[in-house]
């Protein structure tokens, strides 16, 4: 008995889209009711896994290859396509042109359009009159929208890496997405960004350091931003340098958040809050710190200082390699004189720990004001010196909780 062939059409769909397209193409040969199945399979990807390019095979032969068997599957296709990605190393940017047309005129929830080769590609006009499109990720593409582009209502995740756009465009398309609530940008092209989004949760910032200002984000509970490059001195005179107020202030219900490599390097300059304007649920925070650096030591006791019920924190140290200044004794008594108790914290763990003076001391600080305290991982960045003497220093500390232990992994 073929039990596979009787199961329900929705459930043989939940199947084929465990198979890559090649293996779903494949049983359409096993009878006429499996060959409808592959007409109706409502998820279709190419990618470079399934179909690589040979190193024995030009290009061109490639391109013409890929471009029938995609033109194939759509002609044939006959149901609804929830998703379609399209990763392979293609060149022939008219026949994606096709195939954008023909996706965007029936109603495809999701696209993954990510280019390998060659210059990036440019979204035809007929991208920007997508209806219902509610996940779109773009990589290696150029966003000019037209002026006539009205947004997209339905989009609710928006993922874009090294997309060519301006600050215009790229805030307008923010703007004209209303029912957006996670966002991904990584490597895009643009200086400043203004990010006004009503129902977005999750946020995820890669790349070169920019002017970010979140000014009405009520509902965002997750929050990554990594600038991967210092401030110049051309950003300076240009106060192009993003303030952390701007950035942090209007945050009522951020629960996680992520500020690393330069991130908070970038955030110290200019005059640094004892604490934010408003106080924020913050739950986890992830962030690089440069212990000798005392104005990121002072943007950090400030997100600390507005974060009272955090739990969790860890901490990537960035220090000069082999530099052991630190902040005089004055900088350590105003800290316990702004209040910054940890009254709920109860893991931290710190990584690439070089053992100097001044991450002691906020070790310490950390202990004596942390009462619920239950662990603190200590990772010592390879090839430290006396490892064992700063660990005899370190279980020395006094702990304001009992249950505080220091564990070395």
């Amino acid at each position: 008995m073929d039990r596979i062939s009787s199961l329900p059409d929705n459930v043989i769909d939940a199947i084929l889209k465990c198979l890559s397209i090649r293996d779903v193409v494949q049983t359409s040969i096993l009878s006429h009711a499996w060959r409808d199945q592959l007409s109706t399979v409502s998820q279709l990807v190419f990618d470079k896994e399934t179909f690589p390019c040979p190193e024995d095979q030009q290009q061109k032969d490639y391109d013409n290859k890929i471009a029938r068997i995609i033109d194939q599957v759509l002609l044939l296709h006959q149901g609804t396509i929830n998703r379609f990605k399209l990763s392979v190393d293609l060149t022939s940017y008219p026949d994606i042109d096709r195939w954008i047309r023909y996706l965007s005129r029936h109603g495809v929830a999701e696209l993954i359009l990510e280019i390998w080769k060659d210059s990036p590609y440019r979204l035809p006009s007929s991208f920007f009159s997508w209806k219902g499109i509610t996940n779109l990720k773009l990589y290696r593409c150029i966003f000019h929208p037209p002026s006539s582009f009205n947004g997209f209502n339905r989009l609710t995740v928006l993922d874009l890496q090294e997309v060519t756009s301006t600050d215009e465009e790229l805030g307008r398309l923010l703007s004209l997405c209303p029912s957006l609530r996670k966002l991904r940008l990584k490597d895009v092209d643009c200086t400043t960004l203004r990010i006004s989004n009503q129902e977005l949760v999750d946020l995820s910032i890669e790349g070169k350091q920019i002017q970010l200002y979140l000014e009405s984000t009520p509902h965002l509970a997750v929050a990554s931003i990594v600038f991967s490059s210092r401030s110049d001195d051309q950003m300076l005179d240009d106060g192009m340098v993003p303030n952390i107020v701007n950035l942090l202030s209007n945050l009522p219900r951020i629960e996680r958040l992520a500020l690393l490599d330069y991130t908070l390097e970038a955030l110290s300059i200019g005059v640094v809050p004892v604490s934010l304007p408003v106080l924020f649920p913050l739950k986890h925070l992830n962030i690089n710190i440069n212990f000798v650096d005392v104005g990121e030591l002072l943007a950090a006791f400030c997100i600390l200082r507005s974060s009272l019920v955090l739990e969790k924190l860890a901490i990537v140290v960035a220090n000069v390699d082999g530099f052991d200044g630190m902040p005089s004794e004055d900088f350590w008594q105003a800290q316990e004189e702004f209040n910054c108790n940890f009254t709920h914290l109860q893991t931290v763990e710190m990584t690439e720990i070089y053992g100097t003076t001044a991450e002691l001391k906020f070790i310490e600080f950390i202990l004596a004001n942390a009462a619920l305290l239950e662990r603190m991982q200590i990772q010592f960045r390879k090839k430290v010196r006396d490892e064992a003497k700063i660990m005899r220093q370190l279980l020395q500390l006094q702990r304001s909780s009992v249950k505080a232990k220091i564990i070395v992994p």
